[in-house]
C-alpha cells in the first residue's frame, strides 16, 4: 500500500482526544461510500467483529467489557479510509487520520466515560456523584431535565426516566433550533416540554405529552444522528447509548455494597463484573456499548415488573406501559451494525451508493429494522 507521505506525517501529529476536539464532520458515512462499489454486496464490507478488530485494543478481558479504544495506527489505513479524510478535508479544518480514527471510535461506541473522554476534569454540579455527572454528560443531558425525570418516574423505573430525560432534551434541542413562527408547522410544541418540567415529584404526565415524547424519542433513534454538539459542546453519541449512559448515572447514584470503581475511575477487579449484563458495572471505564448491554437487561427487568402491575391501570402505569414494547428498539441490533446501517441508509437517500446496490441495503434494512418492535 502506497500512502501520501505528507498526509502520514500530518496523520501523526498528537491531538487530544475528548470529543470536544473531534470536527463535526461524518466520518462513517464518507468511508462507507468509499468503500462501497456496485460489485460489492452490503454485507461484504463491515460487520461488528470487523469494527471490534481495529478500534479495539486487544485484551485478555472480553470486548464488551473493559477493553481500551486502540491507538492510531497508520498500518490499519486502507485506500478508502485515506479517501474518505480527503474528502471531509476542508481549508482551516483538515481532518486529520488520528481524528478520523477516534470519531469512528467515539461514534460506534467504543469509547468511555473517563475524565479525559469527557473533557471534564471534575464532576459538573447538579448530577450527584461525580460518577453520575460523567455519563450523564456524556449522554448531553442537562442537570435540571435529568433530575426531573427520575423524580417523576423514580428509581424502581430509572430505565424509563432515562428514555424520558433523552426525549426532553431532545424537545428542549429542537425548541431552541426552531424558530417560533415554525415551530407549530413542525410540530415541536414548547408546552410539552413546559409541563414534563412541572410534573411535581412522582406525578403522573398527562397521556398525550407521554406520547408526544415517545414519538421524538422514536423519530431520533431512527436517524443517523452523528456530528451534533451537546449542550457542553462534546460530539453527541448515539440516541440508544444516550439513553443507557442516563440510566447508568441513575444507578450511579444509588447505593453499591461494594464500589465497582477506583478512585481512578478503572474498575475494580473482582468487584466490577466482566459482563455487563450481569452487574455490577463500573459505568465510568466501560464502553457506551457495554452500557448499552447492561441497559438491555435492567430495562428488560424493570419492564417486566410493570407488565405484572398492569391490571392496577394506574396513571404511572399507562405512561410506562407506552415504552414497554419500545424497549425492544435497543435490544435486538449490534450497537455498531445499527448506527452503520442508519449511516447507509443516508447514502442510499442521497444516491452516492448505486441504485443496486441501495436496493441491497433496503433489503438487508428492512430485515434488520422490522425486528424493533
Amino acid at each position: 500500500m502506497h500512502l501520501n507521505s505528507k498526509l502520514l506525517a500530518l496523520a501523526l501529529l498528537p491531538l487530544p482526544a475528548v470529543a470536544a476536539d473531534l470536527p463535526p464532520v461524518d466520518f462513517l458515512k464518507a468511508y462507507l461510500a468509499e468503500r462501497h462499489t456496485p460489485a460489492e454486496a452490503y454485507d461484504a464490507g463491515f460487520n461488528d467483529a470487523y469494527w471490534k478488530e481495529r478500534l479495539l485494543r486487544p485484551s485478555h478481558l472480553p470486548s464488551h467489557a473493559y477493553t481500551e479504544p486502540a491507538a492510531f495506527d497508520a498500518a490499519q489505513v486502507d485506500p478508502a479510509f485515506a479517501a474518505a479524510a480527503a474528502r471531509l478535508d476542508r481549508p482551516g479544518r483538515p481532518l486529520y487520520w488520528q481524528q478520523a480514527w477516534e470519531i469512528l471510535q467515539w461514534d460506534l461506541g467504543f469509547t468511555k466515560a473517563h475524565p479525559e473522554h469527557v473533557g471534564l476534569p471534575h464532576a459538573f454540579p447538579g448530577y450527584g456523584s461525580e460518577h453520575s455527572a460523567l455519563s450523564a454528560i456524556k449522554a448531553g443531558v442537562e442537570s435540571d431535565i435529568f433530575n426531573q425525570s427520575l423524580a417523576i418516574f423514580g428509581s424502581a423505573h430509572s430505565t424509563f426516566a432515562a428514555k424520558y430525560a433523552v426525549a426532553a432534551q431532545i424537545l428542549r434541542e429542537r425548541i431552541t433550533a426552531t424558530p417560533v413562527d415554525q415551530q407549530e408547522v413542525r410540530n415541536v410544541e414548547p408546552d410539552v416540554l413546559e409541563r414534563f418540567m412541572a410534573t411535581p415529584a412522582g406525578g403522573s404526565l398527562d397521556a398525550y405529552d407521554a406520547q408526544y415524547l415517545r414519538d421524538v424519542l422514536e423519530s431520533e433513534v431512527n436517524r443517523h444522528t452523528v456530528a451534533r454538539s451537546s449542550f457542553r459542546g462534546l460530539r453527541e453519541i448515539g440516541t440508544p447509548f444516550r439513553i443507557a449512559r442516563v440510566a447508568a448515572a441513575y444507578r450511579d447514584n444509588q447505593s453499591y455494597v461494594a464500589p465497582p470503581c477506583k478512585d481512578t475511575f478503572r474498575y475494580r477487579e473482582g468487584v466490577a463484573s466482566l459482563d455487563p449484563t450481569q452487574g455490577p458495572v463500573c459505568f465510568v471505564d466501560a464502553s457506551d456499548r457495554a452500557v448499552y448491554a447492561w441497559y438491555n437487561e435492567e430495562f428488560r427487568r424493570q419492564a417486566g415488573l410493570v407488565r405484572e402491575r398492569q391490571p392496577e391501570k394506574s396513571p404511572l402505569a399507562n405512561v410506562l406501559a407506552l415504552l414497554v414494547p419500545f424497549g425492544v428498539v435497543l435490544d435486538v441490533l449490534a450497537a455498531a451494525e445499527f448506527v452503520e446501517t442508519l449511516a447507509a441508509e443516508d447514502l442510499a437517500a442521497s444516491g452516492e451508493i448505486e441504485e443496486e446496490e441501495a436496493l441491497a441495503l433496503e433489503e438487508r434494512s428492512s430485515g434488520l429494522l422490522c425486528r424493533r418492535f
